[in-house]
Formats: C-alpha cells, structure tokens, sequence
C-alpha cells in the first residue's frame, strides 16, 4: 500500500485549491458523521499518523438521542483517511475535500466493529479460501422532490408532469439540465456511469454505477449518492433514496450485481452456486440489515418491480430478491438506499461463505433454459415483512453472526432495537420528513 503522505501530496498538488478535508464514517444507522479538518492540520495528521479520536458509543448512535440509554462509553478509537478514496467534493469549487475513514485502535489496528474493514476481510476469505474474485456495481435509484417552507417546516412534494420508465417525455427533456449537470460532476469526481435513464415513479431516474471490488464499489456508492444531491440542492431540489414515497407507485432500490470468478479461471458454476444459495437460504435476517427500517418493507411485495415476497432466485426475474443474469453474475434486490452498504454487503458475503462452508444447492431450473424467466423458490421461505420479523430472524441465525462477527452483529441488534423503540415515538409524516431530509 502506498505511503498515506505520498497520495496526499499527489492529490494536493492535483488540487491547489483545497482548503478543507472532510473525514467521513458511516454509522451502523447509515447516518454519515464528518469531522471537518484545514488542510494544513490535516497534513500534519498525515505527518503524525495520527487520526479523530472517537468513542466506542458511536456505534450505537441513534439519531436524535446520539445513544442507546444502556451503553456505557468508555472505549475510544481512532478514524484514520482512507487516502485511496480522496475526492474534491462536487460544487465546492475545489475548496473541500472528502475522504472516508477506517477505524483503528490506539495502536493503529483495526477494530473488530469497523464494517468497511470487515467486508475487506470477507472479500480476502472467499478469495484466499475458497478460490473466488467477485466485482458489486450498484443501480442508484433516486426521486427528485421539490422543495417547499410553509410556517417554518419544509415540505417534499411530488414532481408533476409526464414522466415514464426509459423513455423521453417533453417534462423529462427540460429536467435534463439538472440529470446532466449531475452526471458531469460525477465523472469529475471519479465515477463514470455505466448509463442512466428514466425510471417508474415521479422525478425517479436511476443511475448505473461501474463495477468494482466490494469495499471500492460501496465507496463509489456513497460518493455518488453525495454528489447527487449535493448537485440537486443547488437546483433547489431535494434528491432522495427513500424507499416509497407513495404508495401508488414503485419505490426506491439499491440493486447490486455481485459476480464471482473462479481465480484459477474457468467455470465453478458448484461454487457460484452454494455462494448464492447461502444468500437465499440467510435473506430473513440479512433484511434486517439491507432493508434497515420499517419504512422498507413498502418494497416486500409483488407487482413493483423491487424484491417479492420469498426467498427465491429467477433467471431474469425482477420480482425475486435474487435475479439471475449469467451463471456467475446474479442481481441482488432486496437492498435500499437506508442501510449502510458497508454492512450489507458484509451479511450478504457472509451469506454466500456460509453457503460455499455448507455446500448449499440452489434448486435445479425446470426447464433448464437460461434465457427463459422462471421463478425458483428455494424451500419456499416467506420474506420478513416488517423490521421486527428481520431482527428476529438475524437474532436466532447464529451461523451469519459468527461469520459476520459478533462485535458487529450484537451492536447492530442493541442500535436498531433502540432505534426502532425511538422512531415507534415519533409521528408517521414528521419521521417521514426526517427521513427523506437525511437519505
């Protein structure tokens, strides 16, 4: 790995105009915190090696109350910048830097709590272990909403004109100053889109993200989901990955395609397969993680276009949480734009090791034709439908605990419970609100 020191004089001297560094870490509730550093005391961390003291109880943040009543924070630890994933922030002029952090001990090792390191970990087991690469690439699915302050309190409203999947109405051809302004400002910043196209709901488009390995590919995620709307705000729009606005049209995802290589090259289809029959087998409870809030189980249904309602697989089938592409490429779409993509992708490779550890079998096709769509349960397993069932679900299934790692697993129980017992407190629109004013 390159010296930390030397990336950051190459990116300065790439970037003159940079005043400030935002040190960004995501918290198990997909809050992003930042610390805001001058570039000057900044370098001098670099020099250091030193990083932003945190404790322990940020882990069991809840928005709102900071933490869970319980926790006792006596534990600290350290975010160092990840210097591979520093980018100029979209619309700043080139005064503010972003960069994500990893979480460290006093001695410069990394906690057993940190999501993005654990994912890092999963990737090196199925590689090191079990002979596979893999490459994730998102679909981001976003509702533009207009913006509106009635006696002090902003409202989000519906865009109104005619407006369909993948096509170009005369309403969408004037929103395409405000889709082509984002889109340049993502390339500048080191995310060149697969495509983008309209998409089903009012104001939805989507936008195709390049492939990558697991940690880069949710990095690139969060830059992009940042520059969307930092970009939307300076039309005086509000972009929002909020599952279903309404529930007369189809919401929000986080579709992820995860494709498996066997590094000896050649075809495992065996292997591919146990890997993703353990994610089918383990999806009850990995909802409680990739679909993180009641307000997700909006998308657990038939007929949107989002995730169904088993625990199923089927060849070109997007009303089942696992559609299939190729023998080694499947589409995940049982996640949203709420959870912490660290963290899912940590349960859905924990998932699928789980599977290659058990030899789990997908069901055999009936028909046996790839190109034809065909629905395939997988021991005909109903989906959670609210966050409660998942909890319960992710709460007995110790193999994805183990595998995930208990720190992580235990902490994201005691936040999410406490997290739900708060938001149970608040009224429906206001939580509403909250939550499209966040994510």
């Amino acid at each position: 790995m390159e010296n930390p020191t030397i990336l950051w004089e190459k990116f300065i001297l790439e970037n003159d105009k940079v005043e400030f560094v935002w040190i960004e870490f995501m918290t198990y509730t997909a809050i992003t915190l930042v610390r805001m550093v001058p570039v000057a005391k900044f370098s001098d961390m670099l020099s250091k090696g030193s990083g932003i003291r945190y404790s322990k109880d940020v882990f069991q943040h809840i928005p709102g109350k900071f933490s869970i009543e319980s926790y006792i924070p006596n534990e600290t630890f350290y975010l160092v910048p990840d210097l591979a994933t520093i980018y100029c922030q979209a619309g700043s002029d080139g005064c503010r830097a972003t960069v994500t952090a990893v979480c460290v001990d006093s001695e410069g090792k990394i906690i057993p709590e940190c999501a993005r390191a654990r994912l890092q970990g999963l990737e090196k087991k199925l590689h090191h272990e079990f002979g596979f690469s893999s490459l994730v690439g998102f679909e981001v699915e976003v509702i533009f909403m207009k913006v509106k302050e009635e006696g002090g309190e902003i409202h989000y409203d519906m865009m109104s004109g005619d407006h369909t999947w993948s096509s170009m109405t005369a309403h969408d051809r004037g929103f395409l100053p405000v889709i082509e302004t984002i889109v340049r400002a993502l390339a500048k910043v080191g995310v060149v889109l697969e495509q983008f196209h309209t998409e089903t709901a009012p104001g939805q488009w989507e936008f195709v993200l390049p492939p990558s390995t697991p940690v880069k590919a949710a990095d690139i995620l969060l830059r992009a989901r940042n520059t969307i709307q930092m970009l939307a705000e300076s039309f005086q729009l509000r972009a929002t990955f909020y599952p279903r606005p309404w529930r007369e049209h189809f919401g929000n995802g986080c579709h992820t395609h995860v494709s498996l290589s066997p590094i000896s090259g050649g075809s495992s289809k065996v292997g591919v397969e146990h890997f993703f029959a353990g994610i089918i087998q383990h999806l009850p409870a990995i909802l409680a993680v990739s679909l993180p809030r009641e307000e997700s189980y909006e998308r657990v249904a038939t007929g949107i276009r989002s995730c169904g309602v088993q625990a199923a697989w089927g060849w070109e089938n997007k009303e089942t949480p696992l559609r299939r592409i190729t023998w080694n490429h499947f589409e995940i779409r049982s996640l949203d734009g709420l959870a912490n993509p660290y963290l899912a992708m940590c349960t859905f490779y924990a998932a699928g090791i789980a599977g290659l550890k058990a030899g789990t079998r997908l069901k055999p096709s009936s028909d046996g034709a790839p190109t034809l769509p065909a629905f395939k349960p997988d021991h005909s397993v109903l989906l959670p439908t609210t966050l409660e069932d998942s909890l319960y679900a992710f709460e007995q299934n110790y193999i994805l605990q183990e595998i995930l790692g208990t720190p992580i697993a235990q902490s994201y129980l005691a936040v999410k419970r406490a997290e739900t017992q708060h938001f149970q407190q608040i009224d429906t629109n206001v939580k509403k609100a909250w939550m499209i004013s966040r994510f």
